[in-house]
Order: structure tokens, then sequence, then C-alpha cells
């Protein structure tokens, strides 16, 4: 025997079955209007109880009654979203843990700013009162000076007949 033959008749088109997608005729056989309850798992059709038991087709394929299927699809996918899940979870825990360490890096890292601006505010202010009383000493020296030649100007003698001029 070579190749299995496709559930039901030969290979017969599940569209041309009746299984039109959305439509109540999906769940009924189009070859011999039986409402469709196997499941094929060669083929991975729904097809009747005629379909699925013509001699040489049931041999070679692996049928379900689609309700059991469709528990064991659900066992599947609900086994799947558990596992799913856990990794999830362990995902979620892991990018927890790198938050956790974004934060204190941020916290330290904010913290390492403030000092340094108030160092460096520290620094300016103190700089700032260095040149201001250096400010002042020149203007005080500046004013002497001036006062000085004032006085210097208020002793000279001016002669008469003014031959400097």
């Amino acid at each position: 025997m070579g190749e299995p033959m496709g559930c039901g008749a030969g290979d017969v088109d599940p569209v041309k079955q009746g299984s039109v997608v959305g439509s109540k005729e999906q769940d009924i056989c189009g070859i011999h209007r039986l409402n469709k309850r196997h499941y094929c798992h060669i083929c991975e059709l729904v097809v009747c109880r005629q379909c699925h038991s013509i001699d040489d087709v049931s041999k070679d394929h692996q049928v379900l009654y689609s309700n059991e299927f469709c528990q064991s699809i659900r066992r599947n996918l609900e086994e799947g979203s558990w596992k799913l899940r856990s990794r999830l979870e362990n995902n979620i825990s892991v990018l927890d843990g790198v938050l956790d360490e974004l934060n204190e890096v941020t916290a330290v890292c904010t913290a390492d700013i403030r000092n340094h601006f108030a160092y460096i505010s520290s620094e300016l202010k103190t700089s700032e009162l260095e040149w201001l009383k250096e400010v002042d000493d020149l203007n005080k020296i500046t004013t002497e000076k001036i006062s000085a030649a004032r006085g210097n100007l208020c002793n000279i003698d001016i002669p008469e007949d003014n031959e400097y001029y």
C-alpha cells in the first residue's frame, strides 16, 4: 500500500464537501450529508462517520471524534499556556531585577550629581568672594593713590607769571 488516501472518497476538497468557513454547512459532509464529527490527523480534516469508515482509509489514518480532538487541543493549549505563563513570569522577574538595579544606579548618579553641583557652587562662591575682595582692595589702593595725587597737586607752587603755560 502506498500513500494513504485522503479521508472520504479519495482526495475530496473540503470546500467541495461543504466546509465553507463561516457557513452552517461547515458541519455537514457535502458527500454524505451527515454531521462531520471526526477529525483525521493525517488529512487535518473534520469528516463524517461514512468518510471515516471507508476500509482502506481508516486503517492508515488516525481519526478521533471531533470532541476528543477539541479536548486534546484544549489540553495542549492549556499546557502550552502554563509553560508560556511560567516563562513570562520568569522574564518579568528578571526585568524587575534589572529595573531595581537601574533605580539603584539612578539614585547613586543623582546623588553624585547633587554632590558635584554643591561642590562646584561652593567653589564658585569662594572664587567670587575672593575676586570681590581683590576688586575692593584694588579700589581702596586706587582711591588712596588718587587722594595722594590730589594732595600733591594742591601743594605745588604755581608761579604767578604762568611761565609754564
